[in-house]
């Protein structure tokens, strides 16, 4: 008679337990780092927008040929670019400015600041210095709601306004007046709200002494930030 000898080499069901518990532990720790790179990454993604200044939009006349005595900018301000890859959401972005008009120039305006739509010199009947003339801001009245707006023609309502910039297209943050000043521009923001109290007032000079900052105020990040000079105009 031919006598056999089995082995028991099962795993214990204490052990067995404790080994599923680690393999679950750690595929749930894979899964979890992976849906926080993954969040990390689109979160990267939606603020990795960059943008470039394009210059001071002043209609195409130059200091020395000056401005004619009807003028009509339209879209007179700062305009700027997207590039890369990502667009750009306009509604949280703040362009500010400081520098040496009068002693000292500054403002900071936002999508949200209202636009004035008519500054005129005072001898047109507007309530800009005797001898200084004002550009006339003639944008649509839905404009004045929107200080930031895509720059240029051929847009519809719909797509001028609209909060997001794409990759290679342009948009303006819109100023009140824009005028010679000496051997330099002065850019002046200086609109009022409904009800006639002042929502912004402040100028600079391109002179290069001037420093205007772009930045998205709800993540803190600065698209642009650097000195206007005249040759920026166009």
């Amino acid at each position: 008679m031919v006598m056999t000898q089995e082995k028991d080499s099962a795993v214990s069901p204490v052990v067995g337990v404790m080994l599923m518990l680690v393999i679950t532990i750690i595929i749930a720790a894979v899964v979890s780092m992976s849906a926080a790179g993954f969040l990390d990454s689109t979160s990267s993604s939606a603020g990795s927008a960059e943008v470039k200044f394009v210059g001071l939009y002043a209609a195409g006349y130059s200091l020395g040929e000056g401005f004619p005595a009807a003028t009509n900018l339209g879209e007179g301000g700062m305009v700027f670019e997207v590039i890369g890859n990502t667009p750009l959401d306009i509604t949280n972005l703040r362009l500010s400015g400081s520098g040496s008009v009068g002693g000292g120039g500054s403002f900071a305006v936002s999508y949200n600041t209202p636009v004035a739509p008519d500054w005129i010199s005072s001898g047109e009947g507007g309530t800009a210095s005797a001898g200084k003339l004002r550009s006339r801001l003639t944008q649509p009245a839905s404009s004045v709601d929107h200080r930031i707006v895509k720059f240029g023609t051929g847009w519809s309502e719909e797509e001028k306004y609209h909060n997001l910039v794409q990759p290679g297209e342009r948009f303006v943050v819109l100023a009140e007046y824009v005028m010679k000043s000496g051997t330099s521009y002065m850019i002046g923001f200086a609109a009022r709200n409904t009800d006639g109290t002042t929502a912004i007032s402040g100028a600079i000079s391109s002179d290069g002494n001037s420093l205007i900052t772009l930045m998205d105020m709800k993540t803190g990040k600065v698209y642009y930030s650097g000195p206007l000079t005249n040759d920026q105009a166009f």
